[in-house]
């Protein structure tokens, strides 16, 4: 596989998993912090706040990934769809850790 691509991939994981994490804190912050006001959120409205911002980050991440070219030669779809593979199998690993880490409050 390509190196570029694997690389890519990780970096992709790291980032999109850091942010989405960020996003689901900041959402529970937000949906707390708002409950005893008078412009309080309910729980579905914030669930699809930040479930839609976290499928646009993915998709963005999935695109980004699907048209990296590098300049010396061409990207098989084999090792493309590869790629992706990696990148959702770390950022479940990541997120995996994160929500373990964050819901025993190590």
């Amino acid at each position: 596989m390509n190196r570029k691509l694997i690389r890519n991939s990780l970096s992709n994981a790291v980032y999109f998993s850091f942010i989405t994490f960020i996003l689901v804190w900041f959402g529970g912050l937000l949906y707390t912090g708002l409950e005893k006001t008078v412009g309080k959120l309910s729980m579905g409205t914030t669930v699809i706040i930040i479930l839609s911002l976290i499928l646009i980050i993915f998709l963005l991440a999935i695109t980004n990934l699907f048209l990296t070219q590098p300049v010396k030669k061409r990207i098989k779809f084999g090792e493309r769809v590869l790629s992706i593979l990696v990148f959702l199998i770390t950022s479940a690993v990541i997120l995996g850790i994160l929500s373990f880490l964050f819901w025993f409050e190590i």
